[in-house]
């Protein structure tokens, strides 16, 4: 693959299939970059004094990623199967910026002017060794499978910042790095029982054990020196261990045109984070249950009714836990919160599917509740200074409709419309404060696939986001448009394909937040549209299973960036 402005990379999958064995080995690298423009508007309100800091400025991004996998099945018998795979990978990220700052106080009319240069260095290690063996009962679909898997993981940061005045000068600065290794370990048994051709049980355990840590130094930018010197009171190490041990049952049958299921997971968590020499300790030590109940009517002409019921838990991000201060520029510091608890989402859902021809329509009707609500939030630190965190900051209420057409009237044209919307409440408390927030948010979603000749598929796909409120302020809404053109040659053993991401150049991100001490307002544009070409070549016939489930042209390879 290759695209404009310093954007490319590949990949290579070798399979070879014996008579009872079948063995792989992938490789592949890309580089990623992109470049963006941004601005931002604080304020922190004192008395009667205000404090203005304006900037404007340039980012540049790059990402590289390095993979390398391999493994072997072996079908040891008719009715045992036994796996063996390795996976490494490398990722090294780095961001760059460039702003210019305005900064005065009202009453007042001096400003003072200077420049700001940031940089952070990511890169990321990553080791996997997993094992897994299925062993066939008769009858058929009667299983046992075991799995286990060990990763190693290593990740360095490296930032800096440097404030610059008209003189060229550096009156303030920060170097930081930060060392992250970590240790997971996974175990996973299942068993499926069947009774009959409609009716089955199933059960299982997993383990997740994760040891890691990290060590963060700080060195602050001395102007009589002029040079960085350590600074113990922002340099810290933390230990983190946690474990993860569920089991599960689930029914699932039959009875004429209805069917059901219903299932219940159970979940212990022990969790315990260290702010080592500060005599901190953070536990948490709970156990979770998680319902699930599906029903479903098949009727005649292809019409289905459903209806279901699941609880399902979503854990903390890694960094939203640490407990130290990490200096993000000179304006802003963030800290996670290691007594963060995990959301716990209610989901209760009604739905009807049916067939119009060719042609697919489903109406679903929803209401979601997430307990413990977990919300990236701000408040003032010091004098201009801003301090971004993660709260618990209550219980959130998602009630709507979502309607899915797939339209096949055409055998050169297969348009899928997607419409959500819904109603959206936020209550809770954040810092002492009652929070009760409601809006209407909605989102619209349209895909178009073209088949103009026999290889030829082209895709024209728009979506746009409704502006949406958080717990201190809002996000911006958004339009994006993609396309693509895919062609295949020498009976579909070349591939070319064509993509162009936010072909409008409308994406925009914007953030507001704001409490009774502080205003902050950023908005940031990246580059577009972002064209790349991927070409792909098959040798002696072979397709791999995932792409041939999937009929769709892949636009969105490089979005996780």
């Amino acid at each position: 693959n290759v695209g404009l402005n310093d954007k490319y990379g590949g990949d290579f999958l070798i399979n070879y299939r014996g008579t009872i064995y079948t063995a792989y080995m992938s490789i592949n690298y890309n580089n990623w970059s992109f470049s963006g423009e941004g601005e931002s508007e604080n304020r922190t309100y004192n008395g009667d004094t205000t404090s203005y800091i304006l900037s404007r400025g340039t980012s540049s991004f790059r990402h590289n990623p390095f993979g390398l996998r391999g493994g072997i099945d072996l079908n040891l018998s008719t009715q045992n199967r036994l796996s063996l795979g390795g996976q490494y990978s490398k990722r090294s990220m780095s961001r760059t910026s460039n702003n210019d700052h305005d900064e005065w106080t009202d009453p007042g009319n001096i400003h003072d002017i200077y420049i700001s240069q940031d940089s952070s260095q990511h890169s990321h290690d990553f080791y996997s060794l997993n094992a897994d063996y299925v062993h066939h009962f008769m009858p058929k679909d009667h299983d046992l499978s075991a799995q286990v898997d060990i990763t190693r993981r290593h990740s360095r940061e490296e930032s800096w910042y440097e404030l610059v005045d008209a003189n060229n000068s550096i009156f303030d600065g920060q170097l930081s790095s930060e060392e992250t290794p970590a240790t997971i370990l996974r175990l996973k048994f299942d068993y499926t029982l069947p009774f009959n051709k409609n009716n089955k049980f199933e059960t299982g355990y997993q383990s997740r054990i994760n040891r890691s840590g990290a060590t963060y130094d700080v060195y602050t930018y001395d102007t009589l020196v002029r040079d960085y010197l350590f600074n113990p009171e922002y340099s810290n190490t933390t230990d983190y261990e946690r474990e993860i041990h569920s089991l599960y049952g689930l029914y699932s049958g039959k009875y004429g045109n209805l069917g059901y299921q219903g299932g219940l997971r159970g979940e212990y968590e022990n969790r315990k984070i260290e702010l080592i020499g500060e005599n901190a300790i953070y536990p948490i030590d709970h156990v979770d249950y998680f319902p699930t109940v599906h029903v479903s009517y098949q009727f005649t002409g292809g019409h289905q009714l459903m209806a279901s019921y699941a609880r399902r838990i979503e854990r903390a991000r890694m960094w939203w836990l640490e407990p130290f201060l990490t200096w993000m520029d000179a304006n802003n510091v963030r800290r996670g919160n290691p007594a963060l608890r995990p959301e716990n989402i209610d989901s209760y859902e009604l739905g009807f599917q049916t067939l119009i021809g060719r042609s697919s329509l489903s109406i679903e009707a929803y209401h979601r509740i997430t307990h413990n609500k977990v919300e990236q939030t701000s408040i003032l630190y010091d004098d201009d200074i801003i301090l971004r965190t993660v709260e618990n900051i209550g219980t959130d209420y998602s009630t709507g409709i979502e309607l899915m057409m797939d339209l096949k009237f055409l055998k050169w044209w297969n348009p899928n419309l997607m419409l959500n919307l819904y109603d959206y409440r936020i209550h809770g408390e954040l810092y002492e404060e009652p929070i009760a927030r409601e809006d209407m948010n909605w989102g619209l979603r349209l895909n178009n696939e073209f088949k103009p000749f026999e290889n030829t598929k082209i895709q024209l796909n728009g979506r746009y986001s409704s502006p949406s409120i958080t717990a201190q302020g809002e996000r911006s809404g958004f339009f994006m448009t993609d396309a693509a053109i895919k062609q295949e040659f020498f009976g579909r053993r070349l591939t070319a394909t064509l993509q162009v991401r936010d072909l409008l150049g409308s994406v925009a991100h914007e953030n507001t937040t704001e409490s009774s001490d502080f205003y902050s307002h950023s908005s940031f544009t990246r580059e577009s549209p972002v064209i790349m070409l991927n070409i792909s070549y098959n040798f002696n016939d072979y397709k791999p299973k995932r792409r041939e489930e999937n009929n769709q042209i892949e636009v969105e390879s490089i979005e996780e960036y």
